[in-house]
């Protein structure tokens, strides 16, 4: 098995598939968003046309092999899908209210698993520290996303809560019983 930090599930997975082959724009599209590097032009443009589609790899695949003419239409259809999508995140961190989770203050919102790591961002900058996302799953549980700046950890605050992840990027599960702790904005272990 090989792990590298440096480098998303779906690159490393290419590699060991494909050896000899280089890496399609697809997946280098896709490292770019998982590990948060974001070096790669129109990667968010990218990305936004690729997640409306279900997850299945036969939508994907034709993805994998585009013509410059094709890249580049996909890369216009998704510029206004990803203006809109940052409008939406822009909105939903102007409803975030203070938090004490785990005896750290930050700032929490309340938003579904695709805004997660975008509106987590946007909150840990302005908190200086750290975002939560929180949303209520079918199975009834509470799920929290934590988004962290520089290096404030908040894995280690998620695995307080039974959760984890990395510095940056992780999140818990707590029951939907616990809901009165959002509204108190105070959420301890």
């Amino acid at each position: 098995m090989h792990f590298d930090l440096q480098k998303s599930g779906a690159s490393l997975a290419w590699e060991h598939f494909h050896p000899t082959e280089p890496l399609p724009r697809l997946i280098a599209h896709i490292e770019d968003r998982d590990i948060w590097r974001w070096t790669l032009p129109h990667s968010a443009e990218f990305l936004s046309v690729i997640d409306t589609l279900p997850f299945e790899f036969e939508q994907w695949k034709p993805y994998l092999t585009l013509s410059e003419l094709d890249y580049t239409a996909v890369i216009e259809r998704g510029r206004s899908m990803h203006a809109k999508f940052l409008s939406l995140c822009q909105q939903i961190a102007e409803g975030a209210v203070e938090v004490e989770l785990a005896g750290h203050k930050g700032l929490m919102a309340n938003a579904g698993p695709e805004f997660k790591s975008e509106v987590g961002n946007i909150l840990a900058s302005r908190s200086g520290k750290f975002g939560v996302l929180w949303t209520l799953e079918e199975s009834g549980q509470l799920k929290f996303s934590l988004r962290s700046v520089r290096e404030f950890d908040v894995e280690s605050i998620a695995v307080k809560f039974g959760g984890g992840g990395h510095t940056n990027a992780a999140s818990f599960r707590l029951p939907a019983s616990r809901f009165a702790d959002i509204v108190n904005r105070r959420i301890d272990p």
